[in-house]
């Protein structure tokens, strides 16, 4: 399971929870030049930019007796980028995006 993180500069990075942080490796790069994230900005909140959009999937496992939900972890990342739709697994170890 990865963490998508998307940094200050428009990287889209991906952190593996279970592994020590170290420099180009964990979180690694998985795409760049991503829109601004932030709708807010020096002028105040009028950044009005769409193509910022993304949504995370999430696997969860429910116990049918108790209603109990567990093993809560984020699956897929689908996210805009220059007009066009990417994936990223974030159950495997690629960390490639797929348009």
């Amino acid at each position: 399971m990865f963490i998508p993180l998307v940094t200050g500069t428009g990287d889209l990075d991906v952190l593996d929870p279970t592994t020590a942080i170290s420099s180009g490796t964990n979180p690694r790069v998985a795409d760049t030049g991503l829109p601004d994230q932030n709708p807010c900005n020096s002028g105040g909140c009028t950044n009005s930019d769409t193509s910022a959009q993304s949504s995370a999937i999430f696997g969860v496992t429910i116990n049918t007796s108790t209603g109990a939900a567990t093993n809560i972890h984020p699956v897929l990342l689908a996210y805009i980028k220059g007009g066009k739709i990417f994936t990223l697994d974030l159950t495997s170890n690629s960390s490639t995006p797929v348009q």
